[in-house]
């Protein structure tokens, strides 16, 4: 479990370091002993269709939330459209 958590972090320190989208999928599916909730995953790795529905909930939150604050919002290409236009 310590080189999951150790990958984990590695992977978010690289993702914040390059701007990119970081998901914590293994976070939202732990159980109070911090381990893998037996109802989402058969081997304590893999996941169950339910396990994938926690990471699907979790990258449509993320998606949503990353194209409400994307610089290129429906307001800014209406202006440069309207420049070009002209």
């Amino acid at each position: 479990m310590e080189k999951i958590i150790a990958l984990n972090a590695w992977i978010k320190d690289y993702a914040v370091k390059n701007k990119l989208i970081y998901l914590d999928y293994y976070s939202a599916m732990l159980d109070n002993n911090k381990v893998l909730k037996r109802e989402l995953t058969y081997d304590g790795l893999h996941p169950y269709d339910a396990g994938y529905e926690v990471m699907g909930g979790l990258w449509r939150r993320k998606a949503i939330a990353g194209a409400l604050h994307h610089p290129f919002s429906s307001s800014a290409h209406g202006k440069s459209r309207a420049k070009r236009s002209q």
